[in-house]
């Protein structure tokens, strides 16, 4: 599978996620379509408030969070650019087309200096911006309708009066008794 994406597309030119699956089917004579689309745009996607709750615990948002514009992404400073390290799945971001390595030059034409949430202060989640990046060394550019996030990340916390059976799951996933435990629920 290497070895044939490094000879059919070798430096400065790029492969797309189609380029990948029909290669898969050349090389093992198997159509990963179905599959790619289960594992790969596709993924599991977990609900927290449903899992947490069996144990007696809840995601809450901190007071006082304010919404904020994000892209999704983790970033890191390489000089005047930002590279993105970690684009999350099902983003905008990640819908438009922007990966990992991708280094960010602009939003609406505005060049973005090494802090990505600095630049982002002037925009609001859900509203459409240009985004100008560096690929293999050639400038491109895309349309991201930004995603909406919070200047204060989630927490978890123990709800207040667990039943008896999240009480023994949580005792049984963390090995101490539910901060919340009336005295004699095991």
């Amino acid at each position: 599978m290497h070895r044939q994406l490094y000879k059919q597309f070798k430096l400065p030119k790029s492969f797309t996620s189609e380029d990948v699956k029909n290669i898969l089917k050349q090389v093992s004579g198997n159509d990963y379509r179905q599959w790619w689309q289960q594992h790969v745009d596709s993924p599991v996607s977990l609900d927290f408030d449903v899992l947490l709750s069996k144990v007696g615990l809840e995601l809450y948002r901190p007071e006082g969070a304010k919404p904020i514009a994000s892209l999704a992404v983790v970033a890191e400073s390489k000089g005047q650019l930002l590279q993105l390290k970690h684009v999350a799945r099902d983003s905008s971001a990640w819908q438009a087309g922007l990966t990992s390595g991708d280094k960010i030059v602009a939003f609406n034409g505005h060049h973005v200096r090494d802090n990505l949430l600095d630049s982002l202060t002037y925009f609001e989640g859900g509203e459409t911006v240009k985004v100008d990046f560096i690929r293999r060394d050639k400038l491109k550019s895309t349309e991201v309708k930004l995603d909406q996030d919070f200047d204060k990340q989630k927490r978890v916390r123990a709800i207040a009066s667990p039943s008896d059976v999240q009480q023994r799951l949580f005792k049984a996933w963390t090995g101490v008794d539910h901060p919340e435990a009336e005295q004699g629920v095991k």
